[in-house]
């Protein structure tokens, strides 16, 4: 009988147990992770309901350059103001070094239609 309730107790400590390590990795894990389609846009401009195909190609640039560079604030500063700040320029630049004029200047215009869409 007294082992019958020790293994009881075990038995409700092991399930406490892994509810307190499951409710840990909950608090730890990041809540604010970025889904694989969130463009990071959302955040930094205040609408782009109709622009998202332009959004997640303006937001590559930032995700590259923030990649090459291995700062997790280049990031922060190429977002900042809707993709208008130098950040966004030099990382334009930085990304697209082997590209041609045009193709920086498409993506110039796609960040006008962004804007636009404030």
């Amino acid at each position: 009988m007294r082992n019958q309730a020790t293994n009881e107790l075990s038995n409700a400590q092991r399930v406490i147990f892994v509810y307190v390590v499951f409710l840990g990795l909950a608090l730890v894990l990041p809540a604010t992770q970025a889904a694989p389609w969130d463009t990071g846009s959302e955040r930094t401009c205040e609408r782009i309901a109709g622009q998202r195909h332009i959004a997640y190609k303006v937001e590559q640039i930032c995700r590259d350059c923030e990649n090459l560079s291995r700062d997790f604030q280049t990031g922060y500063n190429c977002r900042k103001d809707c993709y208008t700040s130098n950040t966004y320029t030099k990382c334009l630049m930085m990304v697209l070094k082997e590209k041609s004029q045009n193709l920086v200047n498409q993506y110039m215009s796609m960040i006008s239609m962004l804007q636009e869409s404030k």
